[in-house]
């Protein structure tokens, strides 16, 4: 995360991401959804899910 130096504020962008990379991100732990914000109620519920089932997947893998 980079930091302006003159403010001290942390630098934010917004963009869009295809899903399925996204869940790819995910189920390899190079992505957390707690660095994520959700701009709208239906991205939130998305991404609840993909987490959900990544999370499963852990689980189910030997």
């Amino acid at each position: 995360m980079r930091i302006n130096q003159c403010t001290k504020q942390t630098e934010r962008l917004q963009l869009e991401i295809d899903v399925d990379k996204l869940e790819s991100l995910l189920d390899k732990g190079e992505l957390c959804a707690a660095d994520l914000r959700c701009l709208n109620s239906g991205s939130k519920t998305r991404l609840w899910n993909l987490c959900l089932s990544t999370c499963a997947r852990r689980f189910e893998s030997p």
